[in-house]
């Protein structure tokens, strides 16, 4: 947790203040998302769709859901948002309202085309909308996350 004294102590560089901290894992990038399998994929991608909505719940709105914010440790399937540069105070609305739109292209960027085919229709029709359009609610793309997270596992 951030303390008041940690506060006073920020680092400053070029006028812009800001706190480094370490976590575990190594950034959720490129050759990494071939390598986690689907169940895992699907999972870590409820994870960072958790955390997007932990955010705006709290009224802030990062300006990307890129990859590179987060961490993964493979050996805990623990994904961390480790990149908060360029967040905003906006209010709940309006940072739910940005997440859901950052959704599309982290989902289209970390899943292959046809990864959710197999897992019955229902959940195909919702896992293709999510890939193509913002939701209109981020607890209800968790669900339709982990249940393909789930599925996916069930059908290895």
């Amino acid at each position: 947790p951030i303390t008041q004294a940690t506060l006073e102590t920020l680092r400053v560089e070029e006028g812009i203040p800001y706190v480094a901290m370490s976590a575990p894992g190594t950034p959720l990038v490129g050759a990494r998302l071939d390598a986690l399998g689907l169940p895992t994929l699907f999972a870590t991608l409820a994870d960072a769709t958790r955390i997007l909505r932990a955010l705006a719940l709290a009224g802030v709105a990062l300006p990307d859901a890129a990859t590179a914010r987060f961490l993964f440790d493979e050996r805990t399937a623990i994904l961390t948002l480790a990149d908060f540069d360029g967040a905003q105070p906006v209010g709940v609305d309006a940072a739910a309202h940005t997440h859901a739109n950052h959704l599309p292209a982290l989902i289209t960027l970390m899943v292959p085309a046809g990864a959710a085919v197999g897992l019955g229709t229902e959940l195909e029709r919702r896992m293709a909308r999510l890939s193509s359009e913002a939701p209109t609610d981020l607890a209800a793309a968790v669900t339709t996350l982990g249940r393909a997270a789930l599925l996916a596992a069930a059908l290895r």
